[in-house]
């Protein structure tokens, strides 16, 4: 009996596909008459094949920009440039501008997770290493980034063997919004005790705890929140500051080099979520106007990605993805659409982790599909299954296949555990709020509303801020158990 192409092939096979479309003619003549000013569309772009067409262009050796309608999309295609990112030489090294959830102006804006991750992401393009692919949603693009030359002059360097002013960096410290505590919980905060310096900037991963002999530092070592010891020594740390509360006005699409291509996924959907977002938001004078936005994306080459083949633009290419359908709802309904398609296609199951893939191929075993040698199992992420015509190749993801519920992988930094009950938490226990970060839980709750006194959850961000979450809605929050 036959077996399925093992993972270890797979990937190979799959960066062969992104390579065979790099190398196309009619792909490149696309793509530089594009570079070259030319209104340009890719078409029959279905489901998570979007992650493919990125990917190919990577493989080009140009960088790349997509633009979603919104942060649930931006989200799904990075999930799935995994399938892709490792297969295409070094691989595309995938990036995400995150939206800042936080309410602007607020204290806790400095610690807020979203606002260090875009500040890392603007320090690393700053500093010259811009990556090969960002996916960016339009509400992301829209919330405005300090001028790159600021970003240089509101860092400081502390090297091992330099001469530091404690009293005198403390206190700029502390102008620059960082908040002295007794021990570092959060980004955002310092402590200094027994010629201790401990600092977690915003856009760190890991504290870092700095010690002196007399005013020379003497070490810079990264340390553990949880274990408080310290690990892997560095040369140098640099902190960089940017007042959270300041009005920023320059586009993202400034820190990007000419010749970034920008793929905006469905022009339409984006440009209605454009007008919804600055609409709705609280406040549109802290937001990029809708015309600053398009003139800024304008200077770059840019290029509209659509399901349907318009063919609005002269210079356009089609993907030839098509959609798959929904798949039975039983085992036995599954193999006979699994074999369907197998008849003229290759088809690729992509699970989310290798532990899976046994499984599968137990499930499938009985397949034509798997006994024609046309079923190839690999690990990554799809969230829409596709086919594409030309290449005939199918690509399902497992989580669709199996109708299982959306597995949203946790944040690198920030790492909670489900709470099963309310029970389980102490006042003063680091919290993560989905939406709000790590806070501080700060006991129960009644409080009357809508006719009736139900319990709440209150919780601590910093700068004092409180909010209170219905203990029907425990969901929300996780406890905290440091980063990784």
């Amino acid at each position: 009996m036959s077996v399925a192409t093992p993972h270890a092939k797979v990937g190979d096979r799959l960066g062969r596909i992104a390579k065979s479309i790099a190398v196309r003619k009619d792909f490149e003549s696309c793509l530089e008459n594009l570079v070259a000013g030319q209104l340009t569309s890719f078409d029959e772009v279905w489901g998570s094949s979007c992650a493919l067409l990125a990917a190919s262009i990577v493989a080009t050796g140009r960088k790349v920009l997509v633009v979603t309608r919104d942060i649930k999309v931006q989200d799904d295609l990075y999930d799935d440039l995994e399938t892709w990112q490792f297969n295409i030489g070094s691989g595309p090294k995938a990036a995400k501008l995150p939206t800042i959830t936080t309410i602007s102006g607020s204290p806790r804006l400095s610690v807020d997770q979203e606002y260090g991750d875009r500040l890392r992401l603007l320090k690393r393009i700053s500093g010259g290493d811009q990556p090969s692919l960002v996916v960016a949603s339009v509400q992301s693009l829209l919330q405005p980034v300090p001028n790159a030359e600021l970003l240089k002059q509101d860092a400081r360097l502390i090297r091992q063997g330099q001469r530091l002013d404690v009293a005198s960096f403390t206190a700029w410290l502390e102008s620059h919004g960082f908040h002295r505590t007794t021990a570092v919980d959060l980004p955002g905060e310092f402590s200094f005790r027994g010629g201790i310096l401990d600092v977690y900037a915003p856009d760190w991963l890991q504290p870092v705890r700095v010690e002196l002999f007399d005013d020379e530092v003497e070490s810079l070592r990264h340390f553990d929140l949880q274990t408080q010891r310290s690990s892997a020594d560095v040369v140098q740390i640099e902190l960089t500051v940017i007042d959270p509360m300041a009005r920023h006005v320059d586009h993202f699409a400034s820190y990007l080099a000419d010749g970034t291509i920008v793929l905006e996924l469905e022009p339409n959907e984006v440009n209605e979520q454009t007008a919804q977002y600055i609409e709705r938001f609280s406040d549109p004078s802290q937001l990029i106007t809708s015309d600053t936005h398009r003139r800024s994306l304008g200077r770059l080459a840019m290029a509209a990605v659509e399901r349907l083949s318009q063919g609005q633009f002269p210079n356009h290419w089609r993907l030839q993805a098509e959609s798959i359908g929904e798949f039975g709802g039983d085992m036995a309904e599954l193999r006979t659409e699994l074999d369907r398609i197998g008849k003229d296609f290759d088809v690729y199951v992509i699970a989310r982790v290798e532990g899976e893939l046994e499984r599968i191929q137990e499930i499938l075993s009985t397949t034509k599909t798997m006994r024609s040698g046309r079923l190839h199992l690999g690990v990554g992420c799809v969230h829409h299954a596709y086919r594409l015509r030309d290449e005939k190749v199918c690509v399902i993801g497992c989580d669709q296949m199996f109708h299982r519920g959306e597995l949203r992988r946790g944040k690198a930094r920030r790492q909670g555990k489900a709470i099963d009950s309310f029970l389980s938490l102490r006042d003063g226990d680091l919290i993560v709020h989905l939406a709000h970060g790590i806070g501080r839980f700060r006991g129960l709750k009644m409080l009357h509303r809508e006719g009736q006194n139900t319990e709440h959850l209150e919780l601590e961000f910093h700068g004092g801020t409180r909010i209170y979450v219905p203990a029907t809605r425990i969901d929300l929050v996780q406890k905290y158990v440091g980063g990784t």
